[in-house]
């Protein structure tokens, strides 16, 4: 999976977020639905920070077992597993 957890955000090129909205893949070391997602949103070119939600006890109760996630930290809003392109990119337009 790409990067490794809060401490060390990834930031890739953003191609198809075009409002630039910062995007959150909440995950887990040795998920791999999440690695999955990781390759799905690299391979999409969009820009996240991973957020591993072991190294977070917070995130870690409201997480727990629904990893991966995505999230827009500026609405709140969040995208829960399973999901493909076309949710992701309605969901980055504020149509999920």
């Amino acid at each position: 999976m790409q990067g490794s957890g809060s401490q060390n955000p990834v930031k890739l090129m953003a191609i198809d977020n075009q409002d630039n909205r910062e995007l959150v893949l909440y995950t887990l070391i040795g998920c791999h639905l999440c690695d999955g997602v990781a390759v799905m949103l690299q391979e999409m070119g969009l820009e996240w920070t991973a957020m591993e939600i072991d190294l977070d006890p917070e995130l870690e109760k409201k997480y727990d077992i629904h990893i991966p996630v995505l999230g827009l930290p500026d609405t709140g809003e969040e995208l829960f597993f399973p999901f493909d392109e076309d949710q992701v990119r309605q969901f980055l337009k504020g149509k999920s």
